[in-house]
This record gives structure tokens, C-alpha cells and sequence, in this order.
């Protein structure tokens, strides 16, 4: 509708090829979502409206939110992540020190202090890797975690956050030890 020379939007939302990722917010009742549009957004549960919204620098392939509920960690197809503020969608960093190709998988651990990044990055080493960064000391590297023969599908994390299990595209299922970075046989 266009009133006095103004465009009224109506409807707001992904657009553009596909959704790929979604966070829900661990006290509110909303969920973040993310897609090849390069759309973030804000959705109210109850309402199943679009609170609020940006648009990211490149297209997305996956998200999280930390366990407090303040920040979010965004996966891009380029192999980098970006940490966002929940509440204020405004960027905080940018990151590219993991995956060289598309970031798969973003997960923080239960204890909210470290995030494990994987996908495709198959390395001279012929493994793909989950890359484990400290988030409490400004999303510093501190392991890469080796064992996958195609790339990452899925990551999980135990209770008390020393370790993860994670999937891969060949159906393989490893587990890793985040104090030692080593692969538990």
C-alpha cells in the first residue's frame, strides 16, 4: 500500500533462496533465523511476526546462541562466522580462522565458554576439522580437531562441556576430547 508517497510493508521475511539456519533464544520466546539472503531476523513465538532484522554481510548457512542468550555466532558459506549482540543485531566480530569453505555446523557448549566451528575444510592433512574457540577470551582459537573423511554435518556437545561428538556427510560419528583436541577411539 502507498499512502502520501509511502510504501507501507505489510510482510517481511526470507526472500531469497533458501533458510538454512535457526536459533531459538534459550529465555525468550523467540528464534533467530538465517538463509542464503543474508537476513537476519528476530520471530516472536506467539505472534509468528518478524520483530526485527538486518542484513549480514554475506550469505549464511547456520547459526547459534550462546546459553545466556547474548550472543550469536552465524556460519557463512565463505568459511567465515560472525559474532552478532541478540538483543541489538549489531555485529561484533568477524572471523576467519577455521573452515576455508562453508561453515556447516555452529554450536556452543552447554557452559556457554567455548564454540566449535566445522564443515567443509579438507586440509593438506586429508581431514576435515572442527575448529574450538574460547568464547570468554574474545572467540580465540584454541583447538582444531581432525578425523572426518567428508564434511561437517552435525556437532553436539556432553553435558559438562569436555567433550563432542560430531557427524560428517560419510555417516561417520567421532568423538573428541576439548581439553586434549584428541579423538576418543
Amino acid at each position: 500500500e502507498v499512502a502520501n508517497g509511502k510504501a507501507t510493508g505489510y510482510l517481511r521475511g526470507h526472500w531469497d533462496k533458501e533458510l538454512w539456519g535457526l536459533a531459538v533464544h534459550p529465555e525468550k520466546d523467540e528464534y533467530f533465523t538465517v538463509g542464503e539472503d543474508k537476513l537476519l531476523g528476530v520471530w516472536d513465538i506467539q505472534t509468528r511476526k518478524l520483530k526485527q532484522y538486518c542484513i549480514l554481510e554475506e550469505p549464511a548457512t547456520t547459526i547459534a546462541i550462546s546459553p545466556n542468550g547474548k550472543d550469536l555466532a552465524i556460519g557463512c558459506e565463505s568459511g567465515n562466522f560472525y559474532i552478532y549482540d541478540a538483543n541489538t543485531l549489531k555485529k561484533k566480530s568477524k572471523k576467519k580462522e577455521s573452515v576455508t569453505k562453508a561453515v556447516e555446523e555452529i554450536k556452543y557448549s552447554p557452559c556457554g565458554t567455548y564454540l566449535a566451528v566445522g564443515g567443509i575444510d579438507k586440509d593438506t592433512d586429508g581431514f576435515m576439522h572442527i575448529f574450538i574457540f574460547d568464547a570468554s577470551k574474545g572467540y580465540k582459537r584454541i583447538k582444531k580437531m581432525k578425523g572426518h573423511q567428508s564434511r561437517i554435518t552435525h556437532i553436539d556437545w556432553s553435558t559438562d562441556s569436555d567433550y563432542i561428538q560430531s557427524n560428517s556427510q560419510a555417516y561417520e560419528l567421532l568423538y573428541h576430547s576439548v581439553s586434549s583436541g584428541a579423538q576418543i577411539t
